[in-house]
């Protein structure tokens, strides 16, 4: 999730996505709700402004912060080393070191 992002995207854009998440759902689950014609629960007024309050501080944040404008790379290549427990490296070494060779 969030702190794997960490890995190769700036902390302010995953923290505006953390930040944002529960607004968003809000607003996802009224409109999943009127799609199958069920009747949307209203939130009250106090998770409506609450939510403004996020989701403008979450724009203010992303238009003052030039900083994750620049120099955002992103490999999607995946390495089998990484995806692995034990990678292949870390077996031979594993095995040197318990033939006494390394």
């Amino acid at each position: 999730g969030y702190i794997g992002a960490l890995r190769y995207l700036n902390p302010v854009i995953v923290s505006v996505c953390m930040t944002t998440e529960p607004a968003i759902a809000v607003a996802v689950d009224a409109l999943v709700r009127v799609i199958f014609r069920e009747v949307p629960t209203v939130p009250s007024v106090y998770t409506l402004v609450g939510g403004l309050i996020i989701l403008v501080g979450s724009v203010i944040v992303s238009v003052t912060s030039r900083s994750h404008h620049e120099n955002v790379d992103i490999d999607l290549g995946v390495d089998s080393t990484v995806l692995s427990p034990v990678s292949k490296r870390s077996r031979g070494a594993s095995a040197q070191i318990a033939q006494g060779v390394a």
